[in-house]
């Protein structure tokens, strides 16, 4: 049977273990799988890309062709912990003109996001290569971000609503079939793979 002493004595050995910091261990490695941790940031971050791309594209292919998009990328949105749900209304909000030009509801903000989680996927990167070899779709994306914001920098801050119409070229360039999402996306993709 125990007595209070003992019980004291336990519950002071118990407090001190947990107290304790985690020794290294030798050959200078990180306690808590430092590589593991960049690994998980870096594929959340493609996630993000992924989605931001899906948006665009399905905002633009909504524009071009009028019909309705037959599904919602809400449930990736909550996943990713995105708390804005006027994004849910990108491709339905969507339109053209005779003349060519497409209307795609945020697409300044959303490219914003999107350049932001590239670079952080570049920054969790062990490779510092491959990093800089990102750089080149990073200025590019930041070029096509340039030229659809019409607003001024403030515009990035927060979704605008509002009918900005930019030439289909544009958007092509950016949001259509192997456009510069879609090569960006795919070379991420492929610098996961070979993480493993």
């Amino acid at each position: 049977m125990l007595n209070t002493t003992d019980v004291s004595r336990n519950k002071d050995a118990a407090t001190e273990t947990i107290r304790r910091a985690p020794e290294a261990p030798r050959g200078g490695a990180s306690p808590w799988g430092e590589t593991d941790a960049r690994t998980a940031r870096a594929g959340h971050e493609l996630r993000r890309l992924r989605y931001f791309r899906d948006l665009l594209v399905e905002g633009f292919r909504a524009a071009r062709t009028g019909d309705l998009p037959s599904g919602s990328l809400r449930v990736e949105r909550v996943a990713l912990g995105i708390g804005l749900p006027e994004l849910d209304a990108v491709p339905l909000w969507s339109s053209g003109r005779g003349d060519g030009a497409v209307s795609i509801p945020f697409i300044e903000f959303i490219l914003a996001q999107f350049v932001a989680s590239l670079d952080a996927f570049c920054s969790d990167l062990e490779d510092r290569g491959a990093a800089a070899g990102m750089l080149e779709h990073s200025h590019a994306l930041e070029q096509a971000l340039r030229e659809s914001n019409q607003g001024g920098a403030t515009a990035l801050a927060l979704p605008r609503l509002g009918d900005t119409f930019l030439p289909e070229l544009l958007v092509m360039r950016v949001c259509g079939h192997r456009g510069l999402l879609d090569r960006t996306v795919a070379e991420c993709e492929r610098l996961m793979l070979e993480r493993r």
